[in-house]
């Protein structure tokens, strides 16, 4: 149980992407698969069943390991209809300098955005290999922030758009689930007149992680005091 409360809790919050979430969900299932193989075995990962099978003379729990492969099999079943990206392209949106320009995954990348230039996107991940100076911004930047504010777009305009694409699949339902939760806050039973437009209002204040400069806003206003 705690294997599965540690994978929720790598799925929840902001910020993460797709890339995450397969490797989240690809760790868990190495895990099951371990604790398959275990639970037949030397009951490493199950200190108290070890103990009860030994205490009771047993070889193995016909309970225990019904339990495991089922969660197994559950899990792969959730999984099995999610869109399969390959190692490759996702190794390409967090590190791009490791991919291989003449993969398999460009023809990947290619299905995914038709309007990608495949043949540009090669050279592109060729001429993005040698500058010295994006690798150095790399290593300092989140993946995100490396490709909304590092790379240029008129140098990587193919390598951006699946980047792009990748950085803003949902991988899991925490966003949209966080924003129910606020408007569920903010449209109380004290407030609830509000139109559609100031609800959408309060909705982006209280989604967005902008941190306006009140001080700035303020000293270019002028107040108008009552008489």
């Amino acid at each position: 149980m705690s294997h599965l409360n540690h994978l929720n809790l790598r799925l929840q919050g902001k910020n993460h992407t797709v890339a995450d979430m397969y490797e989240a969900i690809e760790a868990f299932r190495s895990k099951l698969h371990l604790l398959e193989r275990d639970i037949h075995g030397r009951k490493l990962h199950f200190p108290r069943l070890r103990e009860h099978c030994e205490k009771n003379k047993m070889q193995e729990d016909p309970a225990m390991k019904d339990f495991v492969s089922r969660l197994a099999e559950n899990f792969k079943e959730i999984f099995e209809s999610s869109p399969k990206l390959s190692a490759d392209i996702l190794l390409f949106v967090r590190q791009p300098f490791s991919v291989s320009a003449d993969g398999q995954w460009t023809a990947e990348a290619k299905k995914l955005v038709p309007s990608i230039d495949e043949a540009s996107l090669q050279m592109e991940i060729l001429e993005m290999g040698t500058s010295d100076l994006l690798k150095a911004q790399h290593k300092d930047a989140l993946v995100s922030d490396f490709w909304i504010n590092v790379v240029p777009q008129a140098r990587f305009k193919n390598t951006r758009d699946i980047a792009m694409l990748l950085l803003t699949m949902f991988p899991s339902t925490y966003i949209c689930e966080s924003a129910f939760s606020s408007m569920n806050a903010i449209k109380s039973q004290d407030r609830n007149r509000l139109s559609d437009s100031h609800l959408g209002q309060c909705l982006r204040i209280a989604t967005t992680e902008y941190k306006p400069d009140i001080r700035k806003v303020a000293s270019s206003r002028r107040s108008h005091f009552s008489h």
